[in-house]
């Protein structure tokens, strides 16, 4: 019961979608367990972590997946086995595996392949990943600049209640907008989005609806 209940304290802290793979994880407690053995002997915490992953947790995979990028609890990084996990991960359904996995693989130019996941999670209906392909689309960094795609996406993101994309979406429409009515429909989701804003960066800071 002490070891339930911390597992959902820790789940109320984490990203809808996250929180959601913790509760739907039957190997959750087990997986807790060996998140904090990590903490006082990383050996003994990552064979178990191990284990776990390769019983089936996605969400195991994931873990060692960031684990290896990062280098965190002093483990030596490895880019390939950080990136091989995560893939894993991802096959095995995990939303937050394949969203770190399309990061990673932006962050080292596999823009192609990135966007192939982004646009894998925007058809689960993950907002995160919709706010991201309106960026790409707007800025042109990974592909090429459409404006009119970019406010799709934002307008889809915005929709699912992403805070960001409601931001971008309202500064398209005031500074882009061809009509005194798209500067004003711009004004107002920027007033909307006012509160709904500071209420999630102080209470809710790693919520999918300002993840970025």
């Amino acid at each position: 019961m002490v070891i339930a209940s911390k597992v959902q304290n820790a789940q109320s802290q984490l990203g809808e979608s996250l929180s959601r793979e913790w509760a739907d994880d039957p190997m959750a407690p087990a997986l807790w367990d060996s998140l904090q053995l990590l903490k006082t002997g990383w050996h003994s915490g990552l064979s178990s972590l191990e284990k776990l992953a390769d019983d089936g947790s996605a969400l195991a995979m994931m873990r060692l997946g960031h684990i290896f990028l990062s280098g965190q609890y002093g483990i030596r990084k490895n880019e390939e086995a950080g990136e091989n996990w995560l893939r894993r991960s991802s096959d095995a359904g995990s939303i937050d595996g394949r969203y770190r996995l399309a990061k990673h693989l932006q962050i080292n130019n596999h823009d192609k392949s990135a966007i192939e996941l982004y646009e894998s999670l925007s058809n689960l209906g993950y907002a995160p990943a919709m706010f991201v392909l309106g960026q790409a689309y707007y800025s042109g960094d990974l592909v090429v600049k459409n404006v009119d795609t970019a406010l799709s996406y934002f307008r889809r993101a915005y929709a699912a209640g992403h805070i960001h994309a409601g931001h971008w979406l309202s500064h398209i429409l005031m500074t882009e907008g061809k009509t005194v009515g798209a500067w004003l429909r711009g004004a107002a989701i920027r007033l909307k989005i006012l509160v709904p804003f500071v209420r999630l960066t102080v209470f809710r800071p790693n919520s999918d609806r300002c993840r970025l």
